[in-house]
């Protein structure tokens, strides 16, 4: 931890009763916290000044998910706009572009989802049961889940 104010002795006391070991750094040392500072950078600009939190669960929640998007799903300009930990079908060149989203809509990441493989009959058996998921799906607002939903895929 830096030197900052903020980090009185109340609030070491506080990491160490949850086992953390708090080691302040050098005076005049800004190069030995930097890759820390702009992962605060990072989650507060683009996760925590933008909701208010009821609660530490709500923050947690928060930061899990934030978290879960920064390790998996968010490019870092320092390798080369590439994933930290990719999953299996990154780099695809098939199937539909999908997006997941995080945090209500905040966070979003955009992929490709495996084409679907299966005999030629798989593709009107799925057909049939979105038309029919359709039919019995809630209108909110004239839209129904299923076209939300939908709205969500880019073609």
């Amino acid at each position: 931890m830096d030197r900052d104010a903020s980090f009185s002795t109340a609030f070491r006391t506080v990491l160490e009763e949850v086992g953390v070991e708090p080691v302040r750094l050098p005076a005049k040392s800004p190069n030995l916290n930097a890759h820390l500072e702009r992962f605060h950078l990072s989650i507060k600009s683009e996760c925590l000044s933008r909701m208010v939190f009821f609660g530490e669960q709500s923050l947690r929640r928060a930061v899990c998910a934030y978290l879960d998007h920064y390790h998996r799903e968010r490019n870092h300009q320092s390798l080369g706009n590439r994933l930290i930990e990719p999953e299996n079908n990154v780099g695809r060149i098939d199937g539909e572009i999908e997006c997941r989203e995080r945090l209500g809509g905040m966070l979003r990441y955009y992929y490709r989802n495996a084409a679907r493989v299966g005999p030629t009959g798989q593709s009107q058996y799925i057909t049939r049961i979105r038309n029919a998921l359709t039919v019995c799906a809630p209108v909110v607002d004239g839209i129904s889940n299923h076209d939300q939903t939908a709205q969500k895929r880019i073609k």
